[in-house]
């Protein structure tokens, strides 16, 4: 996923001035509001190194709640399928 870094290293989802564009894995499944409580820097040998700026416990739940919702999603469909082909359960 192509991110955007601030001058500060924090992360965001949208491009502005001055921000450079990175992709990474790591942001790869994770809401706006997650990928923009992280900060990315340059480590000692060079290799890119991704923290929380934001408290860790809020990012984990508004994660969480990201999922539980995509989960809601797949059920509500795979609901709709079945109905659709009549399979019985």
């Amino acid at each position: 996923m192509t991110i955007y870094i601030d001058e500060l290293g924090h992360c965001h989802v949208e491009n502005a001035d001055g921000r450079q564009a990175v992709e990474d894995e790591f942001f790869n499944g994770r809401p706006s509001g997650v990928i923009e409580g992280y900060m990315c820097t340059l480590g000692v040998n060079g290799e890119r190194m991704i923290s929380p700026w934001q408290p860790w416990e809020q990012l984990d739940e508004a994660q969480r709640a990201y999922e539980r919702n995509l989960i809601t999603q797949y059920e509500a469909a795979l609901s709709a399928i079945e109905q659709a082909l009549e399979v019985q359960t």
